[in-house]
C-alpha cells in the first residue's frame, strides 16, 4: 500500500487563534499619556488631542457626550 494523499487535518476543526488587532489611535494616544479610564475627562491632553482628531479618529462616543462636542456621523 503506497502513501495516502491529501490534508489530513481534513474535517478537524481548526484551532481557536485569537488574532492580534492593533490598537486604535485612541489607544495608543491614552496609553502614551498612561492614562486610565477614570482618567480621562479630566486630561486636558487628551481632550485637545480629541478636538484636533475626532473627525478623522476613532473616539468613544461617551467621552465626546461628556465633553459636549460633536463629531461628524456617517
Amino acid at each position: 500500500m503506497g502513501k495516502r494523499q491529501g490534508n489530513s487535518n481534513w474535517g478537524k476543526p481548526q484551532p481557536a487563534v485569537a488574532e492580534s488587532v492593533p490598537p486604535t489611535s485612541f489607544e495608543q494616544i491614552v496609553g502614551q499619556l498612561r492614562l486610565r479610564p477614570t482618567q480621562y475627562l479630566n486630561s486636558q491632553t487628551l481632550k485637545d488631542w480629541v478636538q484636533k482628531n475626532m473627525h478623522r479618529k476613532y473616539v468613544p462616543l461617551d467621552l465626546l457626550d461628556a465633553w459636549k462636542l460633536e463629531a461628524d456621523v456617517e
